[in-house]
């Protein structure tokens, strides 16, 4: 039981340093490759109309009535 509690302490002692040094290289290479591909300019958007009687085919022929 003893061997539990030993590598349990060398775990936190030894992992939680280690991780966190890691997640700091992590980062120091994201923000490297982040430097090399930089974002494209967005394109400005299409324009787009929107008409209250267009039908699918693009005439303004407003449906038939239901009476």
């Amino acid at each position: 039981m003893i061997e539990f509690w030993i590598l349990a302490v060398l775990i936190a002692v030894l992992g939680v340093p280690f991780t966190l040094w890691w997640w700091k290289i992590g980062d120091r290479w994201a923000d490297e490759e982040h430097k090399r591909f930089k974002p494209k300019a967005a394109l400005p958007p299409d324009r787009v109309v929107v008409r209250k009687n267009a039908t699918i085919d693009g005439s303004n022929a407003a449906p038939p009535r239901e009476d």
